[in-house]
């Protein structure tokens, strides 16, 4: 109770989801990027808030409105002086212009959708009905994972098809 009268309804409703997306024993945490860092970041960036109350619920509708907000999230993880709000074209700045090592700068766009599939899945669908006595879960492989005997994330690949055109 004193938690949610410190962080307010909204905050203390998205933190299952945020503690899932930025990390957890089945969601890939950020490269270089722990807690601390990401609850800094979500302290100066309200805009996160309503989106994860909103996968909070397990919803099946992961909007592009949604997704923009936590690209944006990432991109401030990595770069809180940024004003990009392409993933991709972060990774691209950070790594040419700052010099920033491939291990230090965000997945792309790709990655970053699974990523979120699967904290929908792990913070909306199992923690989000982890009172109930028996869950009615969906199918991991619809929420970023793959092979239904060894369940593993689906990876996506970074680089753009067109930069192998040519070679």
């Amino acid at each position: 109770m004193k938690l949610q009268l410190f962080l307010g309804p909204d905050k203390s409703q998205a933190l299952l989801m945020f503690h899932a997306y930025t990390g957890c024993y089945t969601v890939s945490s950020f490269n270089t990027r722990g807690k601390k860092t990401a609850w800094d970041t979500w302290k100066v960036f309200d805009e996160l808030t309503p989106a994860l109350v909103h996968l909070s619920t397990g919803t099946a509708d992961i909007s592009d409105d949604v997704v923009a907000v936590l690209e944006r999230f990432t991109i401030l993880l990595y770069d809180r002086t940024s004003n990009l709000v392409n993933i991709d074209e972060a990774r691209q700045a950070l790594f040419t212009k700052k010099g920033r090592a491939m291990e230090a700068i965000p997945s792309t766009r790709g990655a970053l959708v699974q990523q979120i599939k699967r904290a929908v899945y792990t913070g909306g669908h199992c923690w989000g009905n982890m009172l109930k006595v028996v869950m009615d879960l969906p199918s991991p492989g619809d929420w970023g994972w793959i092979d239904p005997h060894n369940w593993k994330p689906l990876w996506s690949c970074f680089l753009k098809p067109a930069l192998h055109q040519g070679s």
